[in-house]
């Protein structure tokens, strides 16, 4: 057995966020919420737009949730704050998925699609 130090996962960057933020699906198991989140019919796959996916990232940088490092998006204390009071749901990729496919499914309802 080796030893060794385990490491922390790499930071984002603008990019990395915005491609996982586009292919959130990736981080959901249930099938039906997935599948919402890979319309592309509603909004381009992933969460929000390309252009609110943009618009989200920037509001953090300007707001003082995230500074940039070089390249890297990097928490600071007010946005790392911001986590420990929002509700574990909110804060869950599922919870997103679920949203958007009652969205849709509401929209499929309404004679909307």
């Amino acid at each position: 057995m080796r030893k060794g130090e385990t490491k922390p996962p790499k930071s984002f960057t603008e990019a990395t966020l915005l491609a996982a933020m586009e292919h959130a699906s990736r981080f959901v198991d249930d099938k039906d919420p997935k599948e919402a989140l890979d319309d592309d019919e509603s909004h381009s796959g992933g969460i929000g737009t390309p252009a609110t996916r943009a618009e989200v990232i920037e509001k953090l940088i300007q707001s003082e949730y995230v500074k940039l490092k070089g390249k890297q998006l990097r928490s600071i204390l007010t946005g790392r704050s911001l986590i420990t009071v929002v509700s574990p749901e909110l804060r869950n990729v599922e919870y997103t998925a679920r949203m958007e496919q009652n969205y849709r499914r509401s929209n499929v309802a309404n004679g909307l699609r």
